[in-house]
């Protein structure tokens, strides 16, 4: 992949993706989504410094932000400091939550998490209802063709399945994967399946 490719997935709610510096051939993918009282970043991740999208990219959160009138926060899907959560922070006096929140409570209006791990310090998955979206960083990866896989982050059996039960309640239509390719239609499926394939591999 090269450049910058941004996608709706519905009202308020977007994605881009900027080349993996890891991976020549992968993408790292962000979101964007207007909730009911703030602008929120997830993941936020910038094209390189000193690029045309990169001036395209801060350009359009500014045009946003005026558009919207909300504050921007950024949501972090692990505790590792990011730059360029920090950058953006700093350049739009963004708050920045990277610490899970206890169980079943929301991180702003409309965007909750459900914790990947039962030690508090660890990843977690972003959660926005009202879309029917989840945002998996990368506890979770696509793999093509609508099937999703465990991403690189080791994680025992019983916090697999805990966690793609809570994300089945949720019924979503979208899972947004930071490596890979996301799902936006068909969401609720890919889970049911990885949830059996989960369990086959215990049995």
């Amino acid at each position: 992949m090269t450049g910058l490719t941004v996608r709706r997935i519905a009202d308020g709610l977007w994605l881009w993706q900027v080349p993996d510096p890891s991976r020549p051939d992968g993408h790292v993918t962000s979101l964007y989504f207007e909730a009911p009282e703030h602008m929120v970043l997830v993941d936020p991740i910038l094209p390189g410094a000193s690029t045309a999208n990169r001036t395209r990219v801060l350009k359009a959160l500014d045009d946003d932000l005026r558009r919207v009138a909300r504050p921007l926060v950024i949501v972090a899907t692990t505790p590792a400091e990011s730059g360029d959560a920090a950058f953006l922070a700093d350049r739009f006096g963004a708050a920045v939550y990277r610490q899970p929140v206890p169980g079943g409570q929301e991180i702003v209006p409309g965007v909750g998490a459900v914790p990947a791990t039962q030690n508090r310090q660890g990843n977690r998955i972003v959660t926005i209802v009202a879309q029917r979206a989840v945002f998996c960083g990368d506890i979770l990866q696509g793999v093509g063709d609508g099937v999703l896989g465990w991403g690189p982050h080791p994680l025992h059996h019983h916090e697999r399945t805990s966690v793609i039960d809570r994300l089945v309640d949720l019924a979503p239509t979208a899972v947004i994967v930071s490596r890979g390719e996301s799902i936006l239609f068909g969401g609720l499926e890919a889970l049911r399946s990885l949830l059996r394939l989960t369990g086959q591999e215990f049995v």
